[in-house]
Formats: structure tokens, C-alpha cells, sequence
């Protein structure tokens, strides 16, 4: 989702200079403050699907806003600290920053407005400069895991540190134990209510998913009532199956009419992706969908569940041209996967235990909590496709390494050299060479090596038997579950259409092949 910027009507107590990023007008972002310059943040606001409004000043009036962000020298007088106050009290989402140098009038009024807002708590800016901060783990809010994980993320740019927050409450944090960045919510503030986060910094080096953090969190949306149902492809409800909320985190059950009920779910993280899976007969059926937030707060959705496939692509690039997540979705679809069950993103969900197949389609590191997820998500039964790469992807390869040992697939060790001219083995597992298309040559760009594994693992070698793809089956894994794939070049997959599909095909062949899922239990999530 993207926005653009627009004259609108002014809104009372507005000059009528305001240009306004519209997306959807009930929900604004104020950014004030004579620090700002147009252009230093709004690309930033825009690209992530937020509606901006810009001001020198604070307005009069500020309940068409869900969050402000103060980005000033000036001092905020005794009214307008007030209105914050007043904001922060009607539940709104408050950013507060102060300049590295030189100490101004407005960190002091920002220190007044922090000593109301945060009763009891003596917070404040000191007068040394430091830098280097990262995003920490357990932050309020879920602020560094919802909606992107960006616990270890680096703010580098200097900060003026800050002085009282500890525990939770610190958002990034430097190794000599500085404060950069805090946060608080709801019952820690003044009226039990409302969102509140303090920098020590006005940079405009606050980018993508950092941002997307904080805005999400200060946006703080109501929550709403979710009222579901799950229905089988002829219309005949569903029970007991298994729901699971993607992003949010939630599970339950439908009861003996299919239908579902959850009290309160966010919707500060957007759409709604819900999931469902229930054993019908010898098999399961599954299905995923997306709903926005309803008005009212009660939200409706239905989920169909059939036996065909649920795709989940997923992994980034350091380079966008290097994304070839869209080519490889567009692939599936061509290859018999219906569009609306391929789903896409950068990151995994919290919860995908729906899907048949996870496919890796990326170039860097996945982290230990990724790992956590795949490894539960193969124990349960679930299929899993893997990228590696050529040996100077020093951060991907390891971390494959990794997550194989913690499928139970020890001893391996990829791309300490590279391999060429690959052919594939007539005797790889279970036809996967063979069926449905016979495969001769992979035409991979000088893909890593692969060490250490039986020979009944291996997919394609070069003449010299040294080994660039691979493949295992339950009797390979931990809990006799899953299927994995590794392919040591990411590449191929933007080779002609005649040469990746006949290889996609027979993969998915294989992983669609396997032992009907467990249900994850909760100690497996942990």
C-alpha cells in the first residue's frame, strides 16, 4: 500500500498550507515541529501506507489524529502541553525527540511534558552524546517483534542518552548500557490509557521497518471483536478445526457449527490474516484468509478449507533486484497453485502451521527465532524448501547450517566451495528426479557445495560427485515428519521458464508427498 500527497480541505485549526499524504483520512499522523523539513520523513510515511499531515505548529484541535510525532526546537509552552497530555489521556500515540546538540529550550519542556505524563518516573536527557544503539528484546507493546522483528537492528546515529527508563521500557540501548530510546503504554501513563515513546535524537535516519514498529505502535488502534465461521468448499461447517490468527498470535478452536469467537484483536497491525486446518477423512483441508478490520468493533470472516495446496513464500535480498519472490509466486501459480493460497512477505508470521510448503526464497541470514519456527513447523508434518548460496555468503549458509542440525540433519556443511555444470541423480528419493518430468541438467550460477550428507540425500552433483542440491524425507528427520529441499543457488529461479518449471514441479511433487501435519503444540511454539 502506498499513498501520495494531496491538497485537502484545511481541518480546523490548521493553516491552509498543509499538504497531507491522504490514505485514509479517519486515521492521520501530525508530524509538528520547525526541525522537520518535508522531505526527510514523508517518503518514509508514504512508502509504508500512512497518511501524514505536516505543521511548524501544534494545532488547535487534534482529535482527527492517531499519533504525533514533536520534531522541534522550540519550546512547547504550558497549552500545548496540555493538549499532549490530553491526547496521550483520549488513548492517542505520542513520539517526543530531542537534538544531540546543542541542548535547546525544547528538551527542557519535554522533560516538563514527561514528568506528566509518566507520573512517578523522573526521565530526561543527559548531557553527553553517545551512539551505536540497537533495538532490544522484550520491549512493551511487542515494539520490536510486531509488525517486523527488529530486535538487534541498528539506530547508529548519536543520541543525547537518556536518563531514568529501565526493563521494559528501554526500546534501544547501546553496549556501555545507554539509553536511546524508551517507550511506555496504557497503565504506565498518567490516564491509564495512550501510547508514549521518547528519543534522544531528531534524526531522519529512522527507516522502513523500525518505523513501521513505531508507528504501529502508536497508532494503537481499538481493538475489535472477531466473529468467524469455517466451512468446507460445499458449505458444511466445520468443527474442531484448528484457527490460527497469522500475525497476531492467537489460536482456538471452531466449536460444532463451525463458528469462532475471539474477544479483542488489534487491529493497530492492519488486515486481519486468519488461517484454518481440520483432519477431514484421511487427509486435511486448509485455508488462509485476509479481512480488514471491521467498523464497530466487530470484525466477520469466513474460511474456506479444501485439500489443495497453502503456499508460503518468504526470505529478502540485499539488493531489491534481487527479490525473486514474485517471480517464484508467479511460478507456482502457473504451475496449478490457485493465486489467492501463494502468500508472500519478507518475514514469516508468527503463525503459519496451515500452510502445506514453505518456500526460502532469500539471500540472508535466517535468525534463531525463524529457525525456531521452521523447525516446529517441519516437526508438525510441514513441508520446507531452502535456498542456500555460493561460499561467500558468509551470514546465510551458517544459519542454514544451523537449522538443519536442528532438524536433525547433522554434520552438514555448505558452500565451502562452489560447484558447476550439475546434473541431477537418477536415484534422488522418491522420484524426484523422475516424476513428473524426467530432469538431465541444472543450470545453477556456480552454486555453494554441499558436504556431509548420505549419499540417498542427494539431488544433483557435477562429475567430480561434489554436491549442489539435496533432499530428505521423514526417515531423515527429527520425529519422522516433514520434507526438506535445498538448492545451493537462488538464482536459477530467474532462469527461462523452461528450465525452472520442470525443477519446481517435481519439487513441489515431493514436498506435497508427506505424512498428514500434527497439530504444534504450545510447548513446540516455545
Amino acid at each position: 500500500m502506498t499513498g501520495h500527497l494531496e491538497p485537502v480541505e484545511p481541518i480546523p485549526g490548521h493553516t491552509t498550507d498543509v499538504g497531507v499524504i491522504v490514505i485514509d483520512a479517519r486515521r492521520r499522523t501530525l508530524v509538528f515541529g520547525d526541525a522537520f523539513t518535508p522531505h526527510e520523513l514523508q517518503d518514509e510515511f508514504v512508502g509504508l501506507g500512512y497518511a501524514i499531515v505536516r505543521q511548524r505548529h501544534l494545532p488547535l484541535e487534534l482529535a482527527p489524529y492517531e499519533a504525533i510525532w514533536f520534531m522541534g526546537t522550540e519550546a512547547l509552552d504550558e497549552a500545548m502541553r496540555a493538549r499532549l497530555v490530553e491526547f496521550v489521556a483520549r488513548g492517542g500515540g505520542l513520539y517526543l525527540s530531542s537534538r544531540p546538540y546543542p541542548f535547546s529550550v525544547a528538551e527542557k519542556s519535554v522533560e516538563m511534558l514527561l514528568e506528566e505524563l509518566v507520573p512517578g518516573t523522573s526521565v530526561r536527557f543527559g548531557q553527553a552524546l553517545a551512539s551505536n544503539f540497537t533495538f532490544q528484546p522484550g520491549a512493551i507493546g511487542e515494539l520490536t517483534s510486531l509488525p517486523h522483528d527488529i530486535v538487534g537492528l541498528e539506530w547508529r546515529t548519536a543520541h543525547r542518552a537518556l536518563i531514568g527508563p529501565s526493563g521494559a521500557n528501554v526500546l534501544t540501548q547501546n553496549s556501555r548500557g545507554e539509553v536511546g530510546t524508551a517507550a511506555w503504554q496504557d497503565d504506565e501513563l498518567v490516564a491509564g490509557r495512550g501510547r508514549l515513546v521518547v528519543a534522544g535524537t531528531q534524526s531522519s535516519l529512522l527507516r522502513g521497518f523500525a518505523l513501521d514498529n513505531l508507528q504501529s505502535f502508536l497508532a494503537n488502534r481499538a481493538p475489535t471483536a472477531l466473529l468467524g465461521m469455517v466451512r468446507l468448499a460445499n458449505g458444511a461447517p466445520v468443527r474442531n478445526a484448528t484457527i490460527q490468527l497469522m500475525t497476531h498470535g492467537i489460536e482456538t478452536r471452531s466449536s460444532g457449527d463451525g463458528s469462532f469467537f475471539i474477544a479483542a484483536v488489534s487491529s493497530r497491525h492492519g488486515p486481519i490474516e486468519a488461517t484454518a486446518r481440520a483432519e477431514i477423512g484421511p487427509g486435511r483441508c486448509q485455508g488462509w484468509t485476509t479481512v480488514a478490520p471491521g467498523e464497530h468493533g466487530l470484525t466477520s470472516l469466513e474460511i474456506v478449507i479444501d485439500p489443495r495446496p497453502l503456499a508460503l513464500l518468504f526470505g529478502t535480498h540485499p539488493q531489491p533486484s534481487g527479490d525473486l519472490r514474485p517471480s517464484l509466486a508467479n511460478d507456482l501459480v502457473a504451475l496449478g497453485v490457485p493465486v489467492e493460497r501463494v502468500r508472500s512477505a519478507a518475514k514469516l508470521p508468527r503463525f503459519f502451521g496451515a500452510f502445506t510448503v514453505v518456500w526460502h526464497a532469500g539471500a540472508v541470514a535466517i535468525t534463531a527465532s525463524q529457525r525456531q519456527q521452521l523447525v516446529a513447523f517441519v516437526r508438525a508434518g510441514g513441508a520446507l524448501h531452502l535456498s542456500g548460496e555460493r561460499r561467500n555468503e558468509a551470514s546465510l549458509n551458517p544459519s542454514l547450517e544451523l537449522l538443519l542440525d536442528e532438524l536433525g540433519i547433522d554434520g552438514v556443511q555448505l558452500g565451502r566451495n562452489d560447484v558447476r555444470e550439475l546434473h541431477f541423480v537418477a536415484e534422488a528419493l522418491h522420484g524426484l528426479s523422475s516424476s513428473p518430468n524426467p530432469l538431465t541438467t541444472w543450470n545453477a550460477e556456480a552454486p555453494g557445495r554441499i558436504a556431509g550428507i548420505a549419499a540417498r540425500n542427494i539431488l544433483a552433483q557435477d562429475q567430480f560427485s561434489r554436491i549442489g542440491a539435496a533432499a530428505w524425507d521423514e526417515a531423515d528427520l527429527v520425529g519422522r515428519r516433514g520434507r526438506v529441499t535445498l538448492l545451493m543457488d537462488l538464482q536459477w529461479l530467474g532462469n527461462p521458464a523452461s528450465e525452472r518449471l520442470p525443477i519446481l514441479e517435481n519439487l513441489m511433487r515431493f514436498l506435497e508427498q508427506r505424512l498428514p501435519p500434527l497439530v504444534i503444540d504450545r510447548a513446540e511454539r516455545r
